[in-house]
């Protein structure tokens, strides 16, 4: 200790056993800042509580995927209705051309056969079956009569 003294004047200790002070009373108040900002995660509350909130945020995460998923559901839902009434559409007016190519088909048929005279069993069965068939597009017009004509006619030349 007398070694010390004689090493370094009395100001230079003072001084040294100051900063050793404020160094240990720094650490100390470290390690008290750590404790307070870390001791509830040592405890059962913190960790349900971080459960609790984990769980909350993925819920909310989900929750809002859902609502975007709605939205493109939605979305799709829309296109394939305008998908469905254009098709439709298309549909009705195919349907309506060929009802159309059916019965100018039967008329042109009808005509030739009442200048024949007569028509086959085979050949007015064949204008059967396209008769039921614009029948069942929605035709009707004229074109009963026109068949009730052809049955009358000879099935013989």
């Amino acid at each position: 200790m007398i070694d010390l003294i004689k090493a370094f004047s009395i100001e230079q200790i003072l001084l040294f056993i100051v900063m050793l002070a404020l160094g240990v009373k720094g650490l100390i108040d470290f390690i008290d800042w750590v404790k307070s900002k870390n001791s509830d995660r040592f405890k059962k509350d913190y960790r349900n509580i971080k459960k609790s909130k984990d769980l909350e945020d993925r819920q909310k995460t989900v929750e809002e995927k859902l609502e975007l998923y709605h939205k493109y559901a939605d979305t799709l839902d829309r296109r394939m209705n305008d998908i469905t009434e254009t098709m439709n559409e298309n549909f009705r007016i195919i349907n309506a051309a060929l009802m159309h190519d059916i019965k100018q088909w039967i008329i042109d048929q009808h005509s030739y056969y009442m200048e024949e005279g007569w028509i086959s069993i085979v050949q007015l069965d064949m204008i059967e079956a396209r008769y039921k068939d614009y029948v069942a597009l929605g035709g009707n017009s004229i074109i009963p009569t026109l068949m009730k004509e052809l049955r009358e006619l000879p099935k013989h030349k």
